[in-house]
């Protein structure tokens, strides 16, 4: 298994977003970072550095679990709070791409004795649809409503 800095060093951070995704898979244990070594590294990045998120293809289907996103869990003010940070994620709603944004309730968790109600907020941005030539500027007529039927005549 490799170690944190072995990790860190082998892929550079890159300074613009990236094209393809930024780790492969390999067989055997995963990787896991001390506390000391996520500080440390959280400490070292440089504040201006730009979003690098990937959005997520077009025709991707399935799950988007394994793509760029992120995911706050915990009260509607720390969620707000947090956010309030990341308003530089707004420009990937965009003409090329569209935010996937999720804020809602969670479930309880069965068995807890803490009775807080508790919130999710996901983001993570998808390509658009691309745009055909022929469809350029011209609207699309309104697709026809389905015939209403009449009731038929009760019997005399």
């Amino acid at each position: 298994m490799k170690n944190f800095n072995e990790w860190r060093y082998e892929r550079p951070l890159q300074t613009t977003p990236p094209t393809t995704t930024s780790a492969t898979m390999q067989p055997g244990k995963k990787w896991k970072a001390t506390k000391e070594q996520v500080m440390s590294y959280w400490q070292g990045l440089q504040p201006n550095m730009p979003l690098a998120m990937q959005p997520i293809p077009y025709e991707h289907e399935g799950s988007t679990y394994q793509q760029d996103g992120i995911r706050i869990t915990g009260s509607k003010e720390f969620i707000a709070s947090t956010i309030a940070r990341l308003k530089e994620f707004m420009q990937y709603e965009s003409a090329q791409t569209k935010l996937m944004v999720v804020f809602r309730q969670t479930e309880r968790q069965s068995g807890g004795a803490d009775d807080r109600v508790t919130y999710v907020f996901y983001i993570q941005a998808k390509d658009r649809a691309p745009v055909r030539s022929d469809d350029m500027g011209a609207p699309k007529p309104p697709k026809p409503k389905p015939a209403i039927k009449s009731p038929s005549p009760m019997p005399v």
